[in-house]
């Protein structure tokens, strides 16, 4: 792939139009599963116009392909998703991380070469025996975990399976680790030099078998970075030369970041590097000062090193620690043998006999069950997990200085080892420590909808809306992110303003998944109920949260924040929910904003006076996302704002915001901030 200052024309040009059609042609690395068709990743991609070198690109399309064939494809292109909304998954940064530029949907593809590489097809066909045997030998979720773990192929993996092993801090079992790489090579190099083949040629077989392996699997981050140090092993072995794991790990981040810069933003890569050096610079150093032997032991100094090696890329990427993840690795880790032994004889024995792959995979099984009980009955358990948020940059930094400092110290001067532990504590607060100390307001980008955060000074958090009518995982992939970035495991508020999809789709699915928590939900008083209005107050009750309702003259204060409802009167009878949606002046100090929900022209009106006596304000959230029928000009003018926030939808159906409506506002004088141009809007005090 091109470096990233050497893009090609094709994606800069998209990082200014959006998408284009074009022709380009490649080979097919990758093929997998994605929803009712296939997602594939195209190499030694060319412009078909001039034959311009274009970086790597993912191909959705209903046919698979082989692997190694070259396609002809004529389609739509574009750049991934960016960042949008704090705490979001970064997927452009994500996929550049694998060395792929762009995506492309396409109207037509042509293969042009279908006799592709010999050994990428001899690696897809053993990988597909392999995973249809794993299948048919067991059930499915054990199938689907024996799959992602030994062949790196999760497109089936469990979902509920893989979210609660990730939430008590063994997702690490998921992927192909050098655990696996050590067991398959370093068992068939042991086994050669028994049988009398030489170091050499041992080497030399072990290591074309591990490549092989490696491009079976896909050749993931931590699966090159186990191949790279297990050549090192072998080759330091067969040389007569003495294996340093530090020497081989950091030949092997060399190796990979020299290919591919990015990969320093790619979490994997990070957690990968961080394990293994947490188990040489901290576990080794700790275990040599405080002279650890015994297993029991040495194993928890193990599991703490790589926790506390790894610890702050944990927080960065996932916002949550598993607080006794450390115990349950203790269980976990020893018994990975079992389970990557049983998944290797059972997957091969059961491609000649059923009977017999279910024989010998049924050790790993029973250990994927006993995991599964483990982690069932940790969750359970209160504070198992921290929602711990996003730290600053500085505090990872200044964590690893104070960690590096430390083990500095405890090598080179052993009466400091009873430093050793408030030195590391003191470097574990350091990283804990939060600082939303101050008024915060974030306008989130949810699609075509309303989602509006807030904080106040003392810290009380709010949540107005929270819906789209575009966005289908709105909570999965923005409110719940967003809000664990923030620190926050437990909503104190949430109010609704109207009933509207796109205002609560989101709302109701936080509600629903328990992870996060919410205090109290106010919901508009009015005289007339629909089913959308009664399912969320029902589905609020039984999240636990306290239900009432907010009307006209009501006031919630949080310390310096005050929160006074201007709309709608109590026992409102309008009938329409947008008519009736909730109005809201926020106020922290000197500062003001105003949030209007959905109402129209005439509700603009008949609160003209009342906003008045708050004028001017600060901050505007536009009516009905900057509908033509709200945002009047003399109830802007009323409300005499300096910025306008629009919370709409990229090329929404509905035409928000609509030209009359930017006009009024752009008359006026303010300045006009859009969530589907700029994304989240954030007011911070």
């Amino acid at each position: 792939m091109l470096s990233s200052s050497r893009e090609s024309t094709l994606v800069r040009a998209l990082t200014e139009e959006k998408e284009r059609l074009c022709e380009i042609s490649g080979t097919v690395q990758k093929i997998q599963k994605s929803g009712n068709g296939y997602r594939i990743t195209l190499k030694n991609v060319k412009l078909s116009a001039d034959g311009e070198r274009l970086e790597n690109c993912i191909v959705y399309t209903d046919e698979e392909y082989e692997r190694g064939a070259l396609l002809r494809i004529n389609g739509m292109a574009s750049l991934f998703d960016t960042v949008k909304n704090p705490g979001e998954f970064d997927m452009r940064r994500y996929y550049r991380t694998m060395r792929i530029g762009f995506r492309i949907y396409p109207d037509e593809v042509v293969t042009e070469k279908n006799n592709g590489n010999f050994l990428l097809k001899a690696a897809a066909g053993l990988s597909e025996k392999l995973r249809s045997s794993l299948y048919s030998v067991t059930d499915s979720a054990s199938a689907s975990v024996f799959t992602a773990m030994l062949l790196g192929d999760k497109d089936e993996l469990d979902p509920e399976l893989s979210d609660l092993f990730t939430e008590c801090g063994i997702g690490h079992i998921l992927a192909i680790s050098g655990l696996h790489v050590s067991l398959i090579g370093m068992g068939l190099y042991k086994i050669l030099k028994k049988c009398g083949v030489g170091y050499v040629f041992s080497m030399l077989i072990g290591s074309a078998v591990i490549l092989f392996y490696g491009m079976m699997t896909g050749n993931g981050t931590s699966t090159v970075r186990a191949v790279i140090m297990y050549i090192t092993a072998v080759y330091a072995n067969a040389a007569g030369r003495t294996y340093d794991m530090l020497s081989a790990a950091s030949l092997a981040a060399i190796i990979m970041l020299f290919g591919n810069p990015m990969l320093l933003y790619n979490g994997g890569f990070l957690l990968s590097f961080g394990a293994v050096f947490g188990i040489v610079l901290i576990a080794g150093n700790v275990s040599r000062a405080f002279k650890i032997t015994k297993k029991i032991p040495a194993a928890l100094v193990t599991s703490l090193s790589v926790q506390a090696a790894t610890l702050p890329i944990i927080m960065w990427n996932y916002y949550e620690i598993p607080v006794l993840s450390v115990l349950i690795n203790l269980i976990v880790v020893p018994l990975m043998s079992v389970v990557t032994v049983s998944a290797v004889f059972g997957s091969v024995a059961g491609i000649f006999s059923v009977h017999a792959g279910s024989f010998c995979i049924g050790p790993g099984v029973l250990v994927i069950r006993l995991y599964r009980f483990l982690c069932d009955a940790y969750v359970r358990l209160p504070w198992a997990v921290w929602i711990c948020g996003r730290p600053k940059e500085w505090q990872i930094a200044v964590y690893y200085l104070l960690l590096a400092a430390v083990i500095f110290a405890l090598t080179k001067y052993d009466g400091r080892r009873k430093a050793f532990a408030p030195a590391y504590a003191a470097a574990l607060t350091v990283l804990m420590l939060r600082f939303n100390n101050g008024f915060e307001a974030d306008f989130l980008y949810v699609g075509q909808g309303d989602g509006i955060f807030i904080r106040s000074g003392n810290g009380v958090t709010f949540l107005v809306d929270g819906g789209s009518s575009d966005k289908t995982s709105l909570y999965e992939y923005t409110l719940e992110p967003f809000l664990m970035s923030e620190g926050v495991a437990k909503l104190d508020y949430a109010i609704v303003t109207h009933c509207d999809n796109d205002h609560i789709s989101g709302l109701k699915a936080l509600l629903e998944n328990g992870k996060i928590k919410v205090g109290t939900v106010y919901m508009p008083d009015i005289g007339f109920y629909d089913n959308a209005y009664g399912e969320l107050w029902e589905t609020a009750q039984k999240s636990g949260a306290q239900v009432s309702t907010i009307y006209s003259g009501m006031r919630l204060t949080a310390g310096s924040t005050e929160i006074t409802c201007l709309h709608p009167e109590q026992g409102d009878t309008n009938g329409e929910r947008n008519a009736s949606s909730t109005v809201l002046v926020v106020q922290n100090k000197d500062f003001r904003m105003l949030l209007t929900g959905d109402i129209g022209e005439e509700q603009e009106k008949s609160l003209c006076e009342a906003v008045s006596e708050f004028a001017p304000f600060d901050v505007l959230k536009a009516a009905h996302h900057g509908s033509k029928f709200s945002n009047s000009g003399e109830f802007i003018f009323a409300v005499k704002p300096e910025i306008i926030v629009i919370s709409c939808g990229q090329n929404n159906r509905y035409g928000h915001p609509h030209e009359e409506a930017l006009e009024r506002m752009e008359d006026f004088g303010a300045i006009i901030y859009r969530t589907d141009e700029q994304g989240a809007v954030v007011f911070e005090e």
